[in-house]
């Protein structure tokens, strides 16, 4: 097959695909309110202690919004959105909801990147979407929800050349919200820098970019932490003592497993 064929085949096939991350957006919201009418509140204390952040950055903006180990860009977004639609516990739940259904976009397209048929991406990401873990993170007023979607599809189409640039992106995003998605990040750099040793010219270019972008994440926090509090590991010693205090760093490994 022709690349001009495929690129023909590919616009025939948009309207369909995009009918179907409109049905897969709406079931998403469906999950929510099912979830919500059933009594859901919260997952723990952290979704209001995020919300209080996102309501301070709204009220006055700055960089690490959290000042702790949390990472910034879920409170740049949703408390970005409070300043327009108020800093409300309602609001911050919209947002969450609103994010977390946006984001179901994400894993579909990535499988139909790699061209998996359209029935297995769909029914794929109906099950991801309805594990009762993300249907609660989508209802929860946690304001990073929607970061497994973009890890998920990150490391999904890494694979596919012409996907990297945008799994670069959504990586570099997903590591700015959750350390989860550092692995993932270190994952598509290795894949990246290994296709760049075997490629020459632009596209080993590209791939060297990719994996520079994929890990900026990750190097920009360090370099944060190391400006703000004198070690670019502080998030690890706070973390650490944390689970100290707590008493689960001291549980037994097979309590932990």
């Amino acid at each position: 097959m022709t690349r001009r064929t495929r690129a023909e085949r590919s616009e025939r096939a948009l309207p369909t695909d995009l009918a179907l991350v409109g049905l897969l957006c709406a079931c998403k919201l469906a999950i929510d309110a099912c979830v919500l009418r059933l009594g859901f509140t919260h997952v723990s204390d952290d979704d209001y202690a995020r919300t209080v952040i996102s309501q301070q950055f709204a009220h006055a903006p700055r960089l690490d919004p959290s000042g702790t180990s949390w990472l910034p860009l879920p409170f740049w977004i949703a408390g970005a959105a409070m300043r327009v639609l108020g800093r409300s516990l309602g609001a911050a739940r919209a947002i969450s909801v609103a994010l977390g259904a946006a984001g179901v976009v994400a894993p579909y397209a990535a499988m139909r990147s790699l061209r998996i048929p359209r029935a297995t991406a769909l029914a794929a990401t109906l099950v991801g979407m309805a594990l009762p873990w993300n249907a609660w993170l989508g209802a929860a007023t946690v304001p990073d929800g929607w970061t497994a979607a973009l890890v998920a599809a990150g490391a999904i189409a890494m694979r596919e050349e012409a996907a990297r640039p945008w799994c670069a992106v959504a990586l570099l995003a997903a590591s700015l919200a959750r350390y989860e998605a550092w692995a993932a990040c270190a994952a598509l750099a290795l894949v990246c820098v290994m296709r760049a040793l075997q490629n020459r010219g632009d596209r080993s270019a590209r791939d060297l970019a990719c994996a520079l972008l994929a890990l900026a994440g990750p190097a920009l926090w360090m370099a944060w932490n190391a400006h703000a509090h004198g070690s670019p590991f502080h998030f690890i010693a706070r973390v650490t003592a944390f689970r100290r205090a707590i008493g689960a760093a001291d549980a037994p490994l097979r309590d932990k497993l």
